[in-house]
């Protein structure tokens, strides 16, 4: 104990800005490698090797995606994590595979299938030393129907559970549990630099679950950290030109009167070709001026206008309902079966590049003629097209605001597959009888498991403002606070006042991680790095450390952060003490920059630097 002690009393901080813009050095390219036993090809809905793609645009993780059997040895050392994703069950590996796996001090992060060509036959002492695993069986008829992860429990949706069990002695740890009410056994596993995830979380998501856990432990899979913070988003929908004025005034106010900023998904022309709501017509956003006129006083209110679509349906044809704008899909082919679901079944005959970009320019010309500035964000209707569209998209617009598919994020993606930044829509559609404010807040708090979660919802003017009340009142509640989806819009570089990152450090703990560690000497410290200014602190990295009595901070794996005003994190840095110390002094030394890339000292250069 006098050892914990001394530590949190001798704990100083000090801060300096590193010239060298690229950071620490490492022997391992800043890139995260994807391996799948089979390459699925991309669609409306990306299968898990494009999600899990768009997911690392978080942490602005560039990637290789490649099939496990062209595997070179060596691979994972040259990345900063790989990811092996069993997608074929018992598919043959690569000896260099494996062999590397027990070897590497990279991340290796192992998702789904063949767990059993380390735990079991040859390979299976060398891993159970190595990792303190022991792989059991895979059950496809396990029968869970919970998982828990930091006291909140979430759906468990899988067809199959790779069983395994923690040795003890060893270091590995439970990060998150299944359960089917009696039997609670570990699901997501980490022992050091490997971790296990017993089935694909990615292949069926919903907004409560696992796939949630997921995303919050990339974090840790990664090593790339994020402040926590829980900002929240309110999308008002399909606002064509015949929504009544109103309407959009009587929303525009409450929001305000909230202090919410929130974004209408605005359809420049609106069209009922075949008569289905009464005689065909079709009303630009120049023809109903009194529309224009909300719109314009709801921007002044907070309003952001996100261009949702040119129609929001199909030319002449019920695609799946009716042809009526904001009803059907516009840039892909949908048809309803006999008992009443859509199924996609391909782009639409005319899909290319000039057909799409033409309905873009088509839509943002309805934009000038009615005197709106045009709208920096897109969203896709139905948020379904072919890849070709969304590249268009992040070429024209380079930020969108929805889905892939019935791909949702959780928070913001940075740079998705197809480039552009994509704002998270994350817990639905709010209706009564369909998904209650009850519904939304619930999935709100799901999302607080997730370190800088978004809650962010849509609702249609057209329905009870009683229900956006109560959802926005619950989702304050839960310490989420509501943010301009303009302010997550890459804007160039931004203006700096010129103070100092005002960054707090603090010791949180100290403690050996497990019984190798202590039998080592290894001591791992938790530190707590706060912002507690009012400018963001960029590209931090803890730098080096100067300690009495012999003792030396391990190197750590490059750690590009960033922190907004009043964001936090917990860091974890790793030292060697020399067998018989029991105190010491560590004064530990920071990289930091502006927003704009000036750099400080607090109170000078580490020692060493230039």
């Amino acid at each position: 104990m006098g050892l914990l002690k001394k530590v949190a009393a001798f704990c100083l901080l000090a801060i300096a800005f590193v010239v060298t813009a690229q950071g620490t050095a490492s022997a391992y390219e800043e890139k995260a490698l994807i391996l799948v036993d089979t390459v699925e090809p991309g669609g409306v809905n990306p299968p898990t090797q494009l999600r899990l793609a768009s997911l690392l645009g978080h942490f602005d993780l560039s990637y290789e995606i490649k099939d496990v059997d062209s595997y070179a040895a060596g691979d994972i050392d040259a990345h900063r994590v790989t990811f092996y994703i069993g997608n074929t069950w018992d598919h043959d590996l690569p000896a260099a595979f494996l062999d590397d796996v027990l070897a590497t001090g990279s991340r290796v992060v192992w998702i789904n299938y063949n767990l059993w060509k380390l735990g079991w036959g040859p390979y299976q002492q060398a891993f159970e030393d190595r990792y303190g695993i022991r792989f059991q069986v895979n059950d496809d008829t396990a029968g869970f129907s919970d998982v828990s992860f930091n006291g909140i429990d979430f759906s468990w949706l899988s067809d199959n559970y790779g069983r395994v069990s923690l040795l003890d002695g060893g270091s590995a740890q439970a990060l998150a549990t299944v359960s089917d009410g009696t039997v609670t056994e570990p699901y997501m596993v980490r022992s050091g630099n490997f971790f296990y995830v017993a089935d694909d979380p990615m292949q069926w998501i919903a907004e409560n679950s696992q796939y949630l856990v997921f995303c919050e432990l990339l974090h840790e899979m990664t090593g790339m950290e994020h402040g926590e913070q829980h900002r929240a988003l309110v999308r008002i929908e399909d606002v064509d030109p015949t929504e009544d004025p109103a309407r959009i005034r009587a929303i525009a106010d409450y929001l305000y009167s909230e202090g919410v900023p929130f974004s209408l998904a605005v359809i420049p022309r609106f069209t009922d070709p075949l008569g289905a709501w009464g005689p065909p017509m079709t009303v630009d956003l120049a023809d109903r001026p009194e529309l224009v006129s909300a719109l314009e006083y709801a921007v002044s209110k907070g309003g952001t206008i996100v261009m949702h679509g040119y129609t929001h349906q199909y030319g002449t044809v019920a695609n799946a309902y009716n042809a009526v704008s904001g009803m059907d899909s516009e840039f892909y082919i949908s048809q309803m079966d006999s008992q009443g679901r859509i199924h996609q079944v391909s782009p639409v005959p005319e899909d290319s590049l000039q057909w799409v970009q033409g309905r873009i320019d088509s839509g943002l010309a309805l934009f000038s003629d009615a005197g709106l500035p045009a709208p920096a964000i897109w969203e896709t209707p139905h948020y379904v097209a072919s890849e070709l569209d969304r590249q268009v998209f992040a070429d024209d617009f380079g930020v969108s605001y929805e889905r892939f598919g019935d791909t949702f994020f959780p928070y913001v993606i940075n740079s998705s597959i197809y480039g552009a930044t994509v704002i998270p829509e994350n817990l639905g559609y709010l209706e009564s009888g369909y998904l209650e404010p009850a519904g939304i807040v619930d999935r709100a708090g799901r999302n607080l498991a997730i370190r800088d979660g978004f809650a962010s919802f849509f609702f249609h003017s057209e329905r009870d403002i009683a229900l956006l009340k109560a959802a926005v009142a619950g989702i304050k509640a839960q310490g989420y606070v509501f943010v301009d989806p303009a302010s997550l819009v890459p804007s160039g570089p931004p203006a700096c006042s010129g103070e100092k990152p005002a960054l707090g450090w603090r010791f949180a703990d100290a403690y050996w991680a497990d019984i190798g560690d202590y039998q080592n000497g290894i001591l791992s410290v938790d530190y707590g790095l706060t912002n507690n200014g009012t400018e963001g602190a960029f590209d931090v990295r803890v730098d080096t450390s100067i300690n009495t009595n012999g003792v030396i901070l391990l190197p750590q794996l490059p750690l590009p952060l960033d922190l907004g005003p009043g964001a936090r994190v917990t860091l974890t840095l790793r030292y060697m003490v020399p067998a018989g110390v029991a105190t010491f002094n560590s004064v530990t030394y920071i990289s930091t920059a502006d927003a704009c890339g000036a750099d400080f000292a607090f109170p000078g250069p580490s020692p060493g630097s230039s």
